[in-house]
């Protein structure tokens, strides 16, 4: 889990999916919960943990 606290982006080279803009974008985002903007960002504390979810074109649902 540490990996992620430690990783360092190097500007203009995308390395691992923490290089991504999204990511970025939030590092320096407020969280916000029903509209209460609270006092940290994401990803501020070195045991928070980003998810990311990719299905590759897998079907999770049977369409009828």
């Amino acid at each position: 889990m540490a990996y992620r606290a430690q990783y360092n982006s190097l500007p203009g080279q995308v390395n691992d999916v923490f290089d991504g803009n999204h990511y970025c974008h939030l590092l320096n985002q407020h969280v916000v919960v029903d509209d209460n903007k609270l006092a940290h960002h994401y990803f501020a504390d070195s045991r928070d943990i980003a998810l990311g979810f990719c299905t590759d074109s897998y079907l999770l649902f049977k369409w009828q």
